[in-house]
């Protein structure tokens, strides 16, 4: 499990039974996130990556 935090947005990864899953939460509203997607494990760094830009682009 990977949680990463930046001013209101929340990047959790995490491994269920069905593979990893990758969260993007703003303001805590885990029940309506704002990404929620089943990523291969092979493509865990570039898909963190791609969501933490996205998030930095939101914030300029």
């Amino acid at each position: 499990m990977l949680q990463l935090s930046y001013k209101d947005y929340i990047v959790d990864l995490g491994y269920y039974s069905n593979g990893f899953m990758l969260y993007v939460v703003k303001a805590y509203e885990w029940d309506a996130p704002i990404k929620k997607e089943h990523i291969q494990e092979s493509d865990i760094e570039n898909q963190i990556n791609k969501v933490c830009n996205e998030i930095l682009s939101k914030l300029k």
